[in-house]
């Protein structure tokens, strides 16, 4: 049985890891322009192991491995089908190490916070929620101000890697707010999202609010107008970005166009695999190319994620195909599964406090 430990530096430690783990590799990648977001990823990932093992409070959680590892090679067995020249490539190669290495380093990570109080976790999360609410406004400011002429923001290349850092801190923070808090959460992380003009937070964003608390309609509409007055505030607001984003009939927008192309290659390279997939790394490669990604061609942009389809959902289904689909499905099994426990355990919170 584990026991929960707490020392004088948990939180200090505990933050050091989000922030290893969170921020490190953006900070990596943009601030000190190393060429590879993976290259700064596997730097991370290193530190963060070195790390863990120097406080010894790693886990072997070796079946996840090796289960992981079979999982691999079955499937660079199939790109064989496509181009053996490709299997045997070094970028094969390092990603099949760099993701055994990463689920190593993520089972420590999780026993390095399991051995933590909740207590401790919850003050470091909240520290960490504070630390990027403070990044969001002063890019806002300094984009308002042109001091910087792009969406960048700080230690984060563009507003869309700032949201996949921000979105899960959010919901965390979310959760265990309570009263008038709330509230100034919403407005705080709306009025941001709005701000740096990102639609990728604001719908996140949304999403964890309409799924993990229950809202009124008037809390709604307080919430909308304090978030639309604080970004008034901070910058001028252009709704034109959303509205542009939302125009699936505009062929032209570039982040429209990813998503399509995600979407249509992931269900073309299923089709003509017969449900097998492409292979390991072969998105982008090898595998159907679509209408979608011949326009992005055409506008001078044929890279534009092209490797990853924009989304997990497209690479794992156009790479893995049926089981590719089961992990989307399992996903999303797990994420359901996750709220509904949530929401009993916060109905009895309620009921006894």
């Amino acid at each position: 049985m584990s026991i929960r430990i707490e020392e004088p530096n948990s939180t200090k430690r505990i933050i050091f890891l989000f922030l290893l783990f969170l921020v490190f590799p953006d900070f990596l990648f943009y601030t000190l322009g190393i060429d590879n977001f993976s290259i700064s990823t596997i730097i991370s990932i290193i530190l963060l192991f070195v790390f863990l093992r120097a406080k010894n409070t790693c886990k072997d959680n070796l079946l996840i491995i090796v289960v992981l590892f079979i999982l691999l090679c079955f499937n660079c067995l199939l790109s064989m089908l496509f181009n053996i020249e490709q299997v045997l490539s070094f970028k094969i190669v390092l990603s099949m190490y760099s993701i055994l290495i990463m689920a190593y380093v993520s089972s420590c990570y999780a026993q390095t916070l399991w051995l933590c109080s909740e207590e401790i976790l919850k003050r470091s999360v909240f520290y960490l929620f504070a630390f990027l609410c403070l990044i969001g406004i002063i890019s806002i400011l300094l984009q308002k101000t042109e001091i910087i002429h792009d969406k960048s923001m700080i230690l984060f290349p563009e507003p869309s890697a700032f949201a996949l850092v921000f979105i899960p801190i959010f919901s965390f923070c979310l959760y265990y707010t309570r009263g008038g808090g709330v509230l100034l959460l919403y407005i705080l992380s709306l009025g941001i999202a709005l701000g740096i003009q990102n639609l990728t937070m604001l719908v996140g964003i949304v999403i964890s609010v309409f799924v993990m608390k229950k809202i009124t309609i008037r809390q709604t509409i307080v919430i909308f107008l304090g978030a639309w007055i604080f970004s008034m505030i901070l910058s001028d607001l252009d709704i034109s970005y959303y509205t542009s984003r939302l125009d699936f009939k505009n062929t032209t927008n570039l982040s429209v166009l990813v998503y399509l192309s995600g979407i249509e290659r992931a269900f073309l390279n299923f089709i003509t695999s017969y449900g097998l997939g492409i292979g390991f790394q072969q998105m982008g490669v090898n595998g159907e190319v679509g209408v979608y990604q011949q326009i992005l061609a055409d506008l001078d942009a044929p890279m534009l994620n092209i490797y990853d389809g924009s989304f997990i959902s497209s690479k794992l289904i156009s790479e893995f195909g049926f089981i590719g689909a089961i992990m989307c499905i399992f996903y999303l099994f797990i994420f359901f599964d996750f709220i509904c426990v949530s929401k009993k355990i916060r109905d009895i919170h309620r009921s006894i406090f």
